[in-house]
């Protein structure tokens, strides 16, 4: 009985781990599947599978152990190949992101594999007859309870931010560069192996090989993990530095407006003087010539002013002057105050939003208008966009015509690839909301529709992110 516990255990503790791993980075809208009944499945799968693999080696461990090891490693491997089967049909992301969360779910599985064999070659009594002899199976408990746990929070935080916030065409380099660097590694290791074979017993390799592998392995993952982070960091700094921008235009166009006024308060004196020359002179068509042009001049100096939010308000100025400047005819509705949500944040959301709609609306030759609808309604704050679009890029198994949808659904039309509606959805989630994208063909009309929740006590982090949309 020990014998078919052990061996279920082991099995169940070498690949469980990993393929748990290869989910935590994922939403649920990225899964054909719920996340929780995706996660409950597989471990399912991987007790089955552990099942069948202890069966399977007490039954070879009575009629005679000579092939157990190749068993083993062949019923390993089958069942490792099933999951990367199920796990590139599963989840419906990109073949990169696919690609690089598996290559750190290997890299842990190595990492592992390595120490347990490393510490195991130390200890042990001799040559292994089983898969998980008793100091084998409670290494395996051992470095599972150790690493696990570390991994999986690497994987649910550094790594999700990661995908989440990098762009298309950076995230390809650095996927092309730690791919590289695995495979030229995992290739070292086992031509270590064949060549050791040869010439050292497995215990003797384990022994004095694998120290400087195991700290390569750990070494390749903290390069990893630095790049991911430094990726972040550097994504979030843009950010930071764009909300940064925009204020800097806004308080520039500030200082502008308030020189324009001071010179027109400076010239009212004179025009008063003209006014009353005119007057004297009973210059009436003139004197209303003279105010209307007047009236002209004063209207170009105010300032618009759309709300009291000072963000909301300076990222309007600034898209709005600058859809004007290109002839697009714009409606604004805001209304809103001070808002519990980060300026920082309300500028990826709304900045991106209002970017995308100038951006489609100029190409649309005479047909150029923007509307836009800010406000609170029921402790929410509610954003639409609508403006003028001639066409888009749609995702071949997502989209459908005048329905919202979510950000996968359409396609950036650059050639690195676009994450404005991407970082939009991010944000939008961080805040317990909804959001949708909806195009009409019909009506060459792209809407942009989102909700973001005020209240701090209903937002419960990523356990919310649903991918809800409106």
């Amino acid at each position: 009985m020990g014998f078919c516990i052990r061996n279920f255990l082991g099995f169940f503790l070498q690949l469980a781990p990993s393929m748990i791993l290869c989910f935590l980075p994922c939403d649920s809208e990225d899964c054909r599947w719920e996340k929780r009944k995706l996660l409950a499945a597989v471990a399912s799968a991987a007790a089955v599978a552990s099942a069948v693999f202890s069966v399977m080696q007490f039954y070879i461990r009575q009629h005679g152990g000579v092939r157990w090891y190749a068993a083993a490693n062949g019923f390993m491997l089958c069942i490792v190949v099933l999951f990367c089967v199920f796990y590139f049909w599963v989840l419906k992301d990109s073949v990169v992101k696919k690609l690089l969360i598996l290559n750190l779910a290997v890299v842990y599985a190595v990492a592992q594999f390595t120490a347990v064999n490393m510490i195991g070659s130390m200890i042990g009594d001799g040559p292994a007859v089983e898969a998980y002899p008793p100091d084998i199976f409670w290494l395996f408990v051992a470095t599972t309870a150790v690493m696990f746990p570390i991994v999986s929070g690497m994987m649910r935080h550094t790594v999700y931010s990661y995908l989440k916030e990098i762009e298309r065409g950076v995230m390809n380099m650095e996927f092309a560069c730690i791919f590289t660097f695995s495979v030229f590694f995992f290739s070292l290791v086992f031509i270590y192996n064949i060549l050791a074979a040869k010439s050292l017993s497995e215990s003797e390799f384990w022994k004095f090989l694998s120290p400087p592998f195991l700290f390569a392995t750990v070494s390749l993952s903290a390069f990893y993990w630095g790049i991911m982070r430094e990726a972040v960091h550097r994504r979030r700094d843009y950010e930071r530095r764009r909300h940064e921008e925009i204020q800097r235009l806004q308080y520039q166009q500030i200082q502008r407006d308030m020189e324009k006024t001071r010179r027109a308060r400076h010239d009212l004196r004179h025009h008063l003087g003209v006014l009353s020359s005119m007057a004297e002179h009973g210059e009436s068509q003139e004197i209303k010539d003279y105010i209307s042009e007047l009236l002209k001049q004063t209207a170009r100096i105010d300032m618009k002013w759309f709300c009291e939010n000072t963000t909301v308000n300076g990222l309007l100025q600034y898209y709005i002057g600058m859809a004007e400047e290109y002839g697009i005819d714009c409606t604004v509705h805001a209304k809103c105050g001070e808002l519990s949500v980060s300026p920082v944040d309300l500028t990826v959301i709304l900045g991106n939003a209002l970017e995308n709609a100038v951006n489609a609306s100029r190409k649309c030759g005479e047909n150029r208008w923007i509307r836009v609808a800010v406000g609170v309604i029921s402790g929410s704050l509610a954003i639409q966009i609508d403006n003028a679009c001639e066409g888009i890029h749609p995702s071949e198994t997502e989209y459908r015509d005048n329905v919202f949808l979510p950000a996968r659904a359409f396609l950036s039309d650059r050639r690195e690839g676009g994450t404005g509606l991407d970082s939009i959805t991010r944000m939008v989630w961080k805040y317990d909301g909804d959001v949708g994208f909806r195009y009409c063909r019909a009506e060459r009309t792209f809407t942009a529709r989102i909700r973001l929740s005020l209240h701090s006590d209903m937002r419960e982090g990523r356990g919310k992110q649903s991918g809800r949309y409106l």
